[in-house]
């Protein structure tokens, strides 16, 4: 049963990863980290917005360069930043504008 429950979890976040997908949703990186690592790859090259949690501030013309197994690569709207995977807390996308937005730590 549970084997299963997982099984339609890890597809309905492999659907959920749309950006075209018309409604808002999170994905936190505690649930899996191997697909939340498929899930950054995916969102590659696509433009995002990223929310510093620490700062609170958005830079909302971000792209994912690169997806690593420790670090991901994102060009800001100010240059190159690299952030541990596990600094990223979720991915988040809200319905109103189709925005996806990374928040980190």
């Amino acid at each position: 049963m549970l084997k299963l429950l997982s099984s339609l979890f890890f597809l309905s976040v492999i659907g959920l990863a749309s950006p075209q997908f018309n409604s808002s949703y999170t994905i936190p990186i505690q649930e899996n980290p191997k697909t939340f690592k498929e899930l950054l790859t995916k969102f590659k090259d696509q433009p995002i917005a990223l929310y510093l949690r620490s700062t609170g501030n958005y830079d909302h013309r971000c792209k994912i360069i690169y997806v690593g197994d420790d670090y991901v690569k994102i060009k800001l709207s100010g240059g190159i930043s690299i952030f541990p995977v596990n600094s990223i807390n979720d991915i988040h996308t809200r319905s109103d504008n189709q925005e996806t937005i990374i928040h980190i730590k």
